[in-house]
């Protein structure tokens, strides 16, 4: 008698900063309780390197970020008709207005991609009832991501003398002002391609234009802010999908970038946190870290995540400053800390850190329906595999270097960092 198949899973990352901790927590769960083999592949810069993967794996179920972008839907199409199940994890786990209406159009399908649905929250669930995606293929579950900040909360978070032995803070300035910054812009060119994207380029052109003109601000205001509060160490923490070397012409003594950190390594260490539109704020909530919000141009504040009513605004460099000097000293006010409590009930479930078993128990309810063992055919080039052997002799690294510096490509870059290994 032939012995029963283990259950496959792969958990697909595009970015290690963000999603990483979070697979981490789903794959531990995904073994424990569906016993199964789950292996976390990544990044989707790399897609020929996924088919490869895949392939080689044969898994029952795959887990991927997003299905909005060409490549992830002809991924999702792919695993599909290699008779597996296509779950979709949002890395993106707030929605913000104008991220809707890049998520949710006309010209977007989920429901001939996807079969598992996994929402943070209802908040985000209700926008995709907009959709063309069935509602039996909708779970709010939670998510892993804001598990990690949950768990985090509950035990010791990394000292403040350990940060900064880690990260090379001087310990002598006993203030920590954490600026997060999140300004990545797609390409037109890129968007052109996609027609998730390509009926909103009038849209998404004064969108990027907003996001120029507020990264050129904070690049003039992080300086003076530097000066201003010469007595504080001005920690700065881009979005994992900006390029660091934006920020290396900031040559000021107190100011420290600290882009390999993760988020939660951060927050034993923040005295106050400043962001411009980012759902970093609501992990600091989650862990009773004040924030302030900056944003230079009033005109476009309809276009701000909706966690703004969350915490002070302001719009001038002055009244930041100003802002800076109340909130060192003082609590936030209690309108604030009652909008905090009530978005994070509405975008994100329970907030108990168990999302990764609400995860397992919906696809384990799923498999029984699922009889077909999947079969994958090779989806790769030949070019990749030559690649694939490049890696083996010269190192996976190494390999990445040479391809970054022959074509100049920031997704060559992209891949070199986040690479994971198969």
């Amino acid at each position: 008698m032939s012995r029963k198949r283990q259950l496959r899973v792969s958990l697909i990352c595009d970015n290690k900063i963000r999603e990483y901790d979070s697979l981490l927590l789903l794959q531990e769960k995904l073994r424990d309780e569906l016993h199964a083999q789950v292996k976390i592949f990544g990044s989707i810069a790399e897609i020929q390197r996924i088919y490869f993967m895949l392939h080689k794996f044969q898994p029952d179920v795959v887990i991927l970020p997003q299905v909005q972008e060409k490549s992830c839907r002809e991924l999702a199409d792919y695993v599909r008709k290699s008779g597996g199940i296509v779950g979709v994890l949002p890395s993106e786990v707030t929605l913000s207005d104008t991220m809707v209406k890049t998520v949710v159009n006309d010209d977007t399908h989920y429901d001939r991609y996807v079969d598992l649905f996994f929402f943070p929250g209802k908040d985000q669930k209700k926008h995709f009832l907009f959709s063309d995606l069935s509602a039996s293929k909708m779970f709010v579950t939670g998510s892993p991501k804001i598990d990690v900040s949950v768990l985090a909360a509950q035990r010791q978070p990394m000292s403040r003398k350990e940060f900064s032995t880690t990260f090379q803070i001087p310990l002598n300035r006993k203030i920590n002002i954490f600026v997060f910054t999140s300004f990545p812009i797609s390409s037109e060119d890129y968007q052109k391609k996609d027609i998730s994207f390509s009926k909103s380029i009038p849209f998404l052109r004064m969108v990027s234009k907003y996001i120029r003109l507020t990264k050129e601000s904070y690049l003039q205001m992080i300086p003076l802010l530097a000066g201003r509060f010469s007595n504080c160490n001005i920690i700065l923490k881009p979005h994992p999908l900006e390029l660091v070397s934006t920020y290396s012409s900031l040559n000021v003594p107190n100011l420290h970038i600290v882009d390999k950190a993760t988020i939660h390594q951060c927050f034993g260490s923040i005295d106050l946190a400043i962001h411009w539109t980012s759902t970093v704020a609501s992990e600091c909530w989650i862990n009773d870290v004040k924030t302030i919000q900056y944003s230079p141009f009033a005109e476009y504040d309809e276009h701000l995540i909706d966690l703004t009513p969350g915490n002070p605004l302001f719009h001038t460099r002055e009244e930041l400053f100003a802002g800076i000097t109340h909130y060192l000293k003082h609590p936030l006010e209690p309108k604030y800390l009652r909008f905090q409590r009530q978005y994070l009930r509405n975008n994100f479930y329970l907030l108990d850190g168990m999302s990764s078993g609400r995860i397992a128990s919906v696809i384990k309810r799923n498999l029984r329906f699922h009889k077909t063992k999947p079969s994958y055919s090779r989806g790769y080039s030949y070019l990749f595999f030559v690649q694939h052997l490049l890696d083996r002799w010269l190192g996976p690294v190494l390999v990445r270097r040479i391809m970054s510096s022959l074509f100049r490509s920031k997704s060559w870059r992209y891949a070199q960092l986040n690479y994971l290994p198969y």
